[in-house]
């Protein structure tokens, strides 16, 4: 974030958003044009945008970073240059990115966790009605835009009743 302007990162995190609806073939229910990719980093320098394309091999596996250099019709030196950002097509994601996913993500510290070793939790009753606890729970993570994961339950008895 430190390597970005605001308007930079911005443009990274609605392209990530319009890709993972567009995986997940939401996209252009509302209208919205996706792109298949962003451009980012247009001012920065040569070690910057090294610096930049690290960052988002590291931290994004599943988006891939080019330099893009255009011809300029006026000016001194005729060029400029922009980090190219585009989702990788699922051939080339490697296992081996996924368990380096893993590994930072397991390396990384708990953005929830308290102090003392315990977790933020908001615990709820859930009254449902004619309803599976776990068809209840995927409509309630759809609502919130939520993994179904984010959610634990206990008590087994009564699943469709009240």
């Amino acid at each position: 974030s430190k390597f970005l302007d605001t308007e930079d990162l911005e443009k990274l995190q609605v392209f990530a958003v319009a890709t993972r609806r567009m995986n997940q073939k939401k996209a252009n229910e509302d209208g919205e044009n996706s792109s298949s990719f962003v451009l980012i980093g247009q001012n920065a320098d040569r070690p910057l945008r090294t610096k930049i394309h690290q960052c988002i091999s590291r931290c994004l596996p599943f988006f891939r970073s080019t330099t893009e250099t255009k011809r300029n019709a006026g000016g001194n030196d005729g060029t400029s240059c922009a980090i190219r950002v585009e989702r990788k097509e699922k051939k080339h994601i490697k296992s081996s990115e996924l368990n380096k996913k893993n590994e930072r993500r397991a390396a990384m510290p708990q953005r929830f966790k308290i102090e003392d070793g315990g977790y933020w939790y908001t615990i709820f009753a859930l009254r449902k009605e004619r309803v599976e606890h776990l068809e209840a729970i995927a409509r309630l993570a759809d609502s919130l835009q939520v993994p179904n994961s984010y959610f634990s339950y206990h008590g087994t008895k009564d699943k469709v009743g009240i």
